[in-house]
């Protein structure tokens, strides 16, 4: 038997659930990196279990996380959650390419060590 879902747009979907994802999303903006661009994705099977996707592509690369649940709202929070994971592990992949290039600015500035 086979399991085929269907999409579901944002703009179909309740002023509540949306209104979730906005303040899921905005809870971590600040994780977000600059120049970056998003998109959510809800689907749901003939089973009514939704499937919550979110997708960021930053300058590094795209990060893609999915959460399963047959409720909306439990699956949009652990997508945000997984989001979150992933970008505190580029948070500090770039705090490191920060700081090294800091160090490599000032070698290149100041011709010698102190």
């Amino acid at each position: 038997m086979k399991n085929e879902s269907k999409h579901i747009k944002l703009d179909k979907t309740t002023p509540e659930v949306r209104a979730y994802i906005y303040q899921q999303l905005n809870d971590i903006e600040h994780m977000i990196p600059k120049g970056s661009a998003i998109a959510v994705s809800v689907d749901e099977d003939k089973t009514h279990q939704k499937t919550v996707s979110i997708i960021l592509k930053t300058v590094i690369g795209d990060v893609v996380v999915s959460s399963q649940s047959t409720n909306i709202f439990a699956a949009i929070q652990a997508a945000k959650d997984d989001l979150e994971v992933q970008l505190s592990d580029i948070s500090s992949i770039i705090d490191e390419d920060d700081v090294r290039s800091m160090a490599l600015d000032q070698l290149l500035k100041n011709k010698y060590l102190h």
